[in-house]
């Protein structure tokens, strides 16, 4: 899992991404229940508390297909307008429109109070995501519950 913050300050567009390789080949089946239990787990339930929330999530969900090995799924969210792109093995498969509630709900994943796994969110806070988060990156299905 890699991240990355681009701030162009011309034109005011901020735009952080997250970038996630899978060292493993997994199925559809998996891929729906891992995002599904992660965002169950981890999502600090202050951001839910908005009206589309659950569509958003489901939304989301539904963009991600089955992942081959060192297959990627990318979110990338443009922080100054709030639209949200999905993209699957390289390629778009959605968008969301003016949805900075859901980006304040999804990053609350790694930055919130229950995180992923606490040393990713000190990488990623501290800059060394990449090597702090070696195994989180290909571990789908192993995803953190309560």
């Amino acid at each position: 899992s890699t991240s990355s913050h681009n701030n162009n300050n011309n034109n005011n567009n901020t735009v952080f991404q997250l970038d996630f390789t899978f060292l493993r080949s997994v199925g559809q089946a998996r891929v729906t229940a891992a995002w599904t239990q992660q965002l169950d787990a981890s999502v600090d339930p202050q951001y839910t508390q908005y009206d589309k929330y659950e569509t958003d999530r489901d939304y989301f969900i539904s963009k991600f297909g089955p992942i081959a090995y060192k297959g990627t799924e990318t979110i990338r969210m443009h922080l100054h307008n709030g639209t949200t792109v999905l993209i699957d093995q390289g390629v778009e498969t959605g968008r969301m429109e003016q949805s900075k509630p859901f980006q304040q709900a999804f990053l609350s994943v790694w930055f919130g109070d229950n995180p992923v796994a606490e040393d990713l969110k000190d990488g990623l806070l501290l800059g060394t995501a990449a090597s702090a988060s070696a195994d989180a990156a290909g571990e789908i299905g192993n995803e953190k519950t309560n």
